[in-house]
């Protein structure tokens, strides 16, 4: 018997997330040791509910939670996520994290404990708001819930490497993924797993993943049911086809030009699952399978456009009655496949809405069992072979690699993370035998930047991290610490530096912080390095700092930082009298990144081409600055070099002063002692060109 009925389902989806401080938490305490709260709502309107899916037909709340996540203090930190959504139209509610995790063990090694989700795979250990698909892959509706999580304990050890190695072991009591187990069964889940990423030059890096579960509970067996008795929709978080040993194997890929994914990115994922051993009582060679490979383009700072291929073939152990041979168990063999197609409108990092069209078909070995609850197919069996030699070679070389780096020891040079390159020339200002590794550069937006496997190496190996804080990396630091396993580089310890924490803020956010309040500032303009005055004062507080991790560096530190003292006041003195006819101009510019330059030069910023912070120019904002720069014209229109050109270049054009379009790089461009000063030097000059 065939047919064919593919199942099409057509869903918005719109997101939120708002993290904001505490208020309770003393004014005193450095941002960075600040506890957080915030909600995730994720709203939907689907046509059909899909096979393996979670989400009901019509209107309803998709995966949305309140979380809380901080440090105790210099040795634990915890996250607490309480998770609710609806299934068939009743509010349901659960305990989805609630753990706490070491911060100060040495060597790299990581210890959590309570209930997380499981590192098995690339998107599992992630929260599904940060998913590009409105459903997660077949693969892990099959066989993980679609997100496990559950009550455990994980040990995670990063390698002290040029690129990033991790290996992690996790031991889970198995009743999330299987609630109701056999009694001849154990009561134990384990998972193994490796993670080893690099960049691939400027534009580029990748990551590439291998798990393997071991799953010592066993799922009772189901009754058969007659064909025509329909499958109700299914809303449990337990996985639907279960094993004894899963392994899963990913790959990503991401693509940005110069680094910038704020403006334009490539995503590429793929994913292959198998699960062996499904039964005692069945053939052992039977087993279940899913791939996935998906693909996202990011064309506009605001919108992305996404297509995804999944397939599954599964096996389900059934229960057959028969008066005249007795009890037979049987498995049935299914096979479904998923197509999506989806654009996504995202503002902000805290809104998404999204419209996606998803296809599925289904078939199934045998009308009498179908495995699945669309309409049966003809079944065609696939056996997937795993690449094990390839495998072992590969991990071989990592070995290899990983046994020279750990006899090469300690250089006796301070090695230094910093997030921006304004940190770096500080640092190499003040110690110039220092290691410094700058985590962006000058064409990349500070705010959007990935916790790629690279950074996440580069940090494993500082012994001090120097980074602007004010919440400006909160989209990206807090991961790498937590990933890279550094005790040195922890928030509250010697090793970690906030230059915001040394100086005043201007522009604090006031009033209530909503998904729609664009990604604003709550302590303040973060972007303090455009001071010069105010620089000069985080140099007077990181000099201090870098003597305190390497005493005998002290005395050449203290003189390295007279050095900078005395040029920089002498700088400051003649960059200001030659900004003289500057004071009282007016510019329009596009979001807070030279406000600090502003206010030492005495401009007056009359408008800016963002809506709201962190939010893309659009059609009728910009039309409303042209009519205001119209009335009012600004003596130029400034932008940073990481800005998408375009919204500037149209309102110069439409003024009839292309001249006036001045874009400057928002930090340093190159390395050297002098690069701070020669960053200074190329802004002043720029704006006095252009001064009437």
């Amino acid at each position: 018997m065939t047919a064919n009925n593919p199942l099409i389902a057509l869903s918005a989806l719109a997101g939120a997330l708002c993290t904001v401080p505490l208020s309770t938490w003393a004014q005193n305490t450095p941002t960075s040791e600040r506890w957080q709260a915030g909600v995730v709502l994720d709203a939907a309107s689907t046509s059909r509910g899909l096979e393996l899916g979670a989400r009901d037909q019509g209107v309803g709340l998709g995966h949305s939670d309140v979380l809380l996540r901080g440090a105790f203090n210099e040795h634990l930190s915890g996250e607490a996520i309480l998770g609710f959504h609806t299934a068939d139209r009743k509010l349901e509610h659960h305990l989805e994290n609630a753990w706490v995790q070491t911060r100060s063990l040495p060597q790299g090694l990581q210890v959590r404990a309570g209930r997380f989700a499981s590192q098995i795979g690339y998107l599992n250990e992630l929260h599904p708001h940060t998913d590009d698909f409105a459903e997660r892959p077949l693969l892990y509706r099959a066989f993980l819930g679609g997100h496990w999580y559950d009550d455990g304990l994980r040990m995670n050890w990063t390698a002290p490497t040029p690129f990033y190695l991790r290996l992690g072991a996790e031991v889970f009591g198995g009743k999330k993924l299987v609630p109701q187990a056999t009694a001849e069964s154990g009561n134990r889940v384990t998972t193994l797993n490796l993670k080893v990423g690099n960049d691939m030059g400027r534009n580029s890096s990748w990551q590439w993943g291998l798990s393997q579960l071991n799953n010592q509970r066993v799922s009772p067996l189901a009754e058969h049911e007659e064909p025509g008795h329909g499958h109700a929709h299914n809303h449990s978080h337990a996985a639907r086809f279960t094993g004894q040993r899963m392994q899963v194997s990913d790959l990503v890929w991401k693509w940005s030009p110069q680094g910038n994914n704020r403006n334009q990115q490539v995503r590429v994922n793929w994913e292959y699952a198998q699960v062996s051993r499904i039964h005692p009582l069945l053939d052992p060679s039977l087993k279940h399978s899913a791939s996935s490979v998906g693909a996202v383009w990011r064309f506009h700072p605001a919108w992305e456009v996404g297509v995804r291929t999944d397939l599954a073939r599964v096996n389900k152990a059934e229960l057959h009655h028969d008066e005249d041979h007795g009890d037979e168990v049987k498995a049935s063999q299914g096979r479904l496949k998923e197509n999506a197609i989806m654009l996504a409108y995202k503002p902000s990092h805290k809104q998404t809405l999204r419209l996606q069209l998803t296809q599925q078909s289904a078939r199934n070995g045998d009308a009498d069992h179908a495995v699945l609850a669309t309409p049966p197919n003809a079944a065609s069996s696939c056996s997937m072979w795993w690449p094990s030699v390839p495998m072992v070679r590969t991990l071989t070389k990592l070995a290899l690699s990983l046994a020279i780096t750990l006899t090469q020891g300690h250089a006796l040079a301070l090695t230094v993370f910093a997030c921006e390159p304004e940190w770096a020339a500080l640092t190499q200002a003040l110690l110039p035998g220092a290691k410094v590794y700058s985590a962006t550069h000058h064409l990349q937006d500070p705010h959007h930047i990935e916790a790629r496997p690279s950074l996440i190496a580069q940090m494993r190996n500082a012994d001090m991290a120097v980074c602007t804080g004010a919440e400006l990396e909160a989209g990206w630091l807090p991961m790498l610490q937590a990933k890279a396993g550094n005790a040195k580089i922890q928030n509250g310890q010697p090793g970690m530096f906030y230059a915001a924490d040394h100086v005043t803020l201007v522009n604090p956010f006031k009033g209530t912080v909503t998904p729609f309040s664009g990604d604003v500032h709550v302590l303040g303009n973060p972007h303090v390095h455009a001071d010069p005055r105010r620089l000069l004062a985080v140099a007077r507080a990181l000099a201090p700092r870098l003597a305190a991790i390497i005493p005998a560096e002290k005395a050449r530190i203290d003189r390295q930082l007279l050095q900078f003292e005395t040029t920089l006041t002498e700088k400051i003195q003649a960059w200001e009298q030659v900004a003289k006819p500057l004071r009282g101009r007016s510019v329009v510019t596009q979001h807070a990144n030279f406000g600090y330059l502003w206010l030492w030069l005495g401009l007056n910023p009359v408008a800016d081409l963002e809506p709201k912070p962190g939010v893309p120019p659009t059609p009728a904002h910009l039309a409303r600055t042209l009519e205001q720069s119209r009335a009012a014209p600004p003596m130029a229109i400034v932008i940073a070099q990481h800005h998408d050109p375009r919204p500037a270049q149209w309102l110069s054009g439409q003024l009839g002063s292309p001249q006036k379009l001045i874009v400057l790089p928002a930090t340093v461009t190159g390395d050297g002692p002098d690069a701070l000063f020669r960053w200074f030097d190329l802004m002043v000059n720029r704006l006095v060109q252009v001064a009437p």
